[in-house]
């Protein structure tokens, strides 16, 4: 099939074009020869889609902002008890305190709350990522030490919120910074990925833990200058999928992908450069094995930032694969991938012009790449958009945080001041559950 396309689109998005990428097409100006539009059921191997400018008028389930005196921001989010939630992140008490501290709260589906624990901490402690456990919670973060170099921790809580253990890890000669934990198959330990620094050198490490704080095995992965894995996901095989970033020869920081066993071996792995830089933020692993994930493109003369989402068959080659681009900063930081095969894309737009609006963009795509459907969601100013869950009732519920209060003196003559962390409020909503539907391309046997 050959395809036309109207020259003053392609036009515009070459610069994201690297040296070995065919030249890609807008999605909306695909056609056939005869000037029909391409089928929903073929599949466009690469895509760049252009964003227009966000309307904010889709209603949301509910909507709230979480905060005290000083600055909540929320890192993770996951359903609780009787529709309920908790979510978790790190607070500092007002506008003078500097020091980041971790917090888990019990909301309720409107966004109250029903409980919160605050740590009183006296140095540097965060919530990175929060997950379900069969009695409670499960967290890592990063933690700051008067006597050893920083480091990490592994940390439990009941379903009331009390906390049960915090397992810390440090190495001496180099600092630790947990991105991202993932279960094993059997429930009794937590593969966590950590960027280790030394020497100006950041490599990705692995450790295998159990819950009761013993470290099985460390693993670490240095074909790069630069490796991290920013994301890790279980298989229903019982294998992990790994998604970050690798610094290749020419210095360029490229997409990264992995696949390892239970015992960290590595089964695969594959860079994936684009543009200047490039990374992955999440990965979802199918039950056949083929992967979904998400994350950032920076063009090479383009000032504004991609969002970038494929889909991978199960030893990392590509089926198909989309850049969102508008007027700001696209990243994709999480997703939620359907049995149906539809994938919710929580795309995060930073602005880059003072009369712009921070927003989360909610994109559906098909099981092939293609938009379905698209919702914008804004609420204060700087609106940033970090985590989706599917809640009790199947809405998707989004974690972030917003500006809520204008500090005085905004301005240095005719920009504006840099926005100090205080004036960060949690920011929570759910957007209403996707329609029903119908794969009309499914194969039938």
């Amino acid at each position: 099939m050959n395809i036309i396309v109207r020259i003053y689109i392609f036009l515009l998005f070459l610069p994201f074009i690297m040296g070995g990428v065919k030249p890609v097409i807008a999605q909306d100006d695909l056609y056939q020869d005869d000037g029909t539009p391409i089928s929903e059921c073929d599949v466009i191997k690469e895509a760049i889609v252009k964003l227009r400018s966000p309307v904010f008028n889709t209603p949301t389930v509910w909507n709230a902002f979480y905060g005290q005196n000083g600055m909540e921001q929320i890192s993770g989010v996951v359903p609780g008890d009787e529709e309920s939630f908790i979510i978790a992140g790190n607070y500092t008490k007002d506008k003078d305190d500097q020091v980041y501290k971790p917090f888990l709260t019990k909301i309720d589906n409107r966004g109250r709350v029903i409980w919160e624990k605050r740590q009183a901490v006296r140095t540097y402690k965060t919530v990175n990522e929060l997950s379900k456990t069969k009695n409670g919670y499960a967290v890592i973060g990063d933690i700051k030490s008067l006597q050893k170099t920083d480091g990490f921790y592994l940390g439990f809580y009941t379903k009331d919120g009390a906390r049960i253990r915090e397992i810390p890890v440090y190495e001496a000669g180099a600092s630790l910074r947990a991105l991202s934990f993932a279960p094993s198959k059997s429930g009794k330990s937590y593969i966590i990925s950590a960027v280790k620094e030394a020497g100006g050198k950041k490599e990705a490490v692995l450790y295998k833990i159990t819950l009761t704080g013993k470290k099985l095995w460390r693993r670490q992965y240095s074909p790069g200058l630069t490796t991290l894995f920013r994301h890790i996901h279980l298989a229903d095989d019982g294998n992990y999928t790994m998604v970050g970033e690798i610094e290749l020869e020419d210095k360029r920081l490229a997409g990264w992908a992995a696949r390892i066993d239970d015992n960290g071996a590595l089964l695969w792995q594959q860079p994936y450069p684009r543009g200047r830089e490039a990374t992955f933020t999440n990965a979802h692993t199918n039950a056949d094995n083929s992967i979904i994930v998400s994350g950032q493109v920076k063009g090479i003369e383009k000032k504004e930032n991609a969002g970038w989402v494929m889909k991978l068959t199960d030893d990392g080659e590509v089926i198909w694969q989309r850049y969102y681009h508008g007027k700001t900063h696209y990243n994709a930081p999480d997703m939620i991938v359907y049995d149906d095969g539809r994938v919710s894309v929580l795309l995060d737009g930073m602005k880059i012009r003072d009369r712009d609006r921070g927003h989360v963009r909610l994109l559906t795509l098909s099981p092939r790449g293609n938009v379905i459907d698209t919702t914008n969601f804004t609420d204060g100013q700087n609106a940033q958009g970090y985590a989706l869950t599917l809640g009790h009732d199947n809405e998707r519920v989004v974690v972030g945080h917003s500006q809520i209060v204008m500090p005085d003196d905004v301005r240095i003559g005719e920009k504006m001041k840099p926005i100090e962390p205080y004036v960060y409020d949690g920011w929570i909503f759910a957007a209403t559950p996707l329609d029903a539907y119908t794969d009309v391309c499914a194969k039938e046997f």
